[in-house]
């Protein structure tokens, strides 16, 4: 398992160098008319990725999963937001920012982002959310 880092930290796991940017809670997210509805409340997590591979790829945000003090991983879903990184296309070199969305019970405290690329047996990368 790889050495935790917080949000704000930069880490690796296979082809992407993947920065957490920060964590928000809303009860809604997207573009005005097409407003999603949480079932408990969503977790918007800011994302900076960096393809350090040798070809184009895709950056999936279901590959972020949340996890509470309990265990319990949460899955990222897709979402109508512009800025969701769902399947986005990176050449080598290039960056990507956007975010990723996970609908959690309501006052969830989540302590760690899970980061795998589930293509690759490399181990995932984890920050830790000190709130």
């Amino acid at each position: 398992m790889a050495d935790a880092l917080t949000v704000g930290d930069t880490g690796t796991v296979d082809d992407w160098k993947v920065t957490v940017t920060g964590i928000d809670t809303t009860d809604t997210y997207g573009p005005e008319y097409l407003q999603e509805e949480a079932q408990g409340e969503f977790k918007v997590v800011g994302l900076e990725v960096e393809n350090v591979g040798d070809e184009a790829t895709f950056f999936d945000a279901s590959a972020l999963k949340l996890e509470d003090a309990e265990g319990k991983k949460y899955s990222s879903q897709t979402t109508l937001g512009e800025d969701d990184l769902f399947l986005e296309q990176i050449n080598p070199g290039n960056q990507a920012s956007g975010e990723a969305v996970v609908d959690v019970p309501k006052d969830t405290e989540i302590t760690q982002v899970v980061i795998e690329d589930v293509w690759s047996f490399s181990d995932p990368v984890i920050f830790v959310v000190e709130e």
